[in-house]
């Protein structure tokens, strides 16, 4: 049997079985949820978001209208306040190991006051982060994956206030041996972003146009031979002070050398494409307890031997109730209109709730012993939000479940 064969074995048995979504998104400090094709249709009323709807949690092509915001998507009705220079965390769906690939991320300034009437086809997008490969040869999605499918991103500090729509996107390469075999996995948001900033960068790309099906970071085998040197599709990210630089400080966070950049390979925008390979490759280990579990301290302890037990419980039923705040309305930041932002409200904090759980216990020795029946066992037990917990652990996990269902 030929390699070729089992490699297009592989990719379609691997592409088959899994795939993912941007679940939640923490900006500036505040977590939002995104929109969930499984859930948000059948809610009523229907949520609203700052993310743009996705028709499921597959990817798009290369050369598809949905490589700007996914196939079909249509605009949030809700725009997250985002200051220049601060931090965006993306909370992905448990994502499969078997899509290696990059990352990249853009934003791209919308016409008027806000971006839920922009047409993402027609906007010029300008690169803020990527990453590809890393040092060790592993790719930026296993980092994803050990980072408990999360990445964050940095909002350039100079750059001009205003409307701006976020799009993030995993590629997955598994199946990328064959032509249009790549697999992008877009999405969007609208954020309004203030600084005092007034750079508006230039090396932008369009949606689809930005990527070519033969680009060497998207036709490429990354099984045999073995990868060494990456190119990172797209633009390099824009740098504070108008340069651009061929990696994000963010992929490994830990290393201040930057990576070294690939020969000049001919691109549709004729651009020098970058590499991904990093000088130091560096290892960073999470670590995390979870959720406290209660310890039940029995009043009494049933004798052993040849005895039935009997035990009896009462389980409480929890409701919590979200209550989302009116949204707040913000005049233009530079533009002039009458028509006002809807800006996404910020969640309540949750505080710590002491549960008590009351057991009855009825215990029957045969044939002559009895013991106490009953016991009260207080448990206390903190809440998602009411303790601060690694964020790397499931306790600390801002995302939904693979499918987005849940919290």
């Amino acid at each position: 049997m030929k390699p070729s064969f089992i490699l297009s074995a592989l990719g379609a048995a691997t592409g088959a079985l899994a795939h993912g979504l941007v679940s939640q998104i923490l900006i500036d400090g505040t977590l939002y949820d995104n929109y969930s094709p499984y859930i948000d249709p059948y809610k009523n009323p229907k949520p609203e978001r700052i993310g743009w709807t996705t028709p499921g949690n597959g990817p798009v092509g290369v050369t598809a209208a949905g490589m700007a915001c996914n196939t079909g998507s249509t605009a949030g009705s809700l725009s997250a306040p985002a200051t220049a220079g601060s931090s965006i965390k993306f909370f992905w769906t448990v994502w499969p190991e078997s899509h290696r690939g990059p990352t990249m991320t853009y934003l791209a300034k919308c016409p008027g006051t806000d971006c839920t009437t922009a047409d993402p086809t027609t906007l010029n997008w300008f690169k803020i982060d990527h990453a590809g490969l890393n040092a060790d040869r592993t790719w930026i999605s296993d980092t994803i994956v050990a980072q408990n499918s999360t990445w964050t991103v940095t909002i350039p500090s100079d750059i001009a206030s205003g409307p701006y729509l976020l799009r993030h996107e995993l590629l997955a390469l598994h199946a990328a041996f064959d032509a249009n075999g790549a697999q992008p996995y877009p999405m969007c948001a609208n954020l309004q972003i203030t600084g005092t900033g007034s750079a508006v960068p230039t090396d932008t790309v369009k949606f689809p146009g930005g990527y070519s099906p033969t680009d060497p970071g998207i036709l490429i085998n990354i099984y045999y031979p073995a990868v060494t040197n990456y190119t990172i599709p797209g633009p390099a990210p824009y740098v504070p002070g108008g340069g651009s630089a061929p990696i994000s400080s963010s992929v490994v966070a830990s290393s201040p050398r930057a990576a070294t950049s690939a020969p000049a390979v001919s691109t549709p925008a004729g651009r020098v494409p970058t590499t991904s390979i990093l000088a130091v490759p560096t290892t960073t280990t999470f670590t995390g307890t979870g959720y406290p579990i209660p310890t039940l301290a029995p009043s009494a302890v049933p004798p052993y031997g040849n005895n039935t037990r009997t035990r009896t419980s009462t389980k409480f039923t929890q409701t919590t109730r979200i209550v989302a705040a009116p949204s707040s309305k913000v005049a233009p930041i530079s533009e002039t209109s009458a028509t006002p932002t809807k800006v996404a409200a910020v969640p309540t904090p949750v505080v710590p709730v002491v549960s008590t759980v009351i057991q009855t216990v009825g215990v029957t020795q045969v044939p002559t012993m009895t013991v106490p029946a009953a016991e009260t066992v207080t448990a206390t037990q903190s809440r998602r939000g009411g303790q601060a917990v690694p964020e790397y652990t499931p306790a600390g996990r801002h995302r939904r479940s693979i499918y987005g269902y849940g919290i």
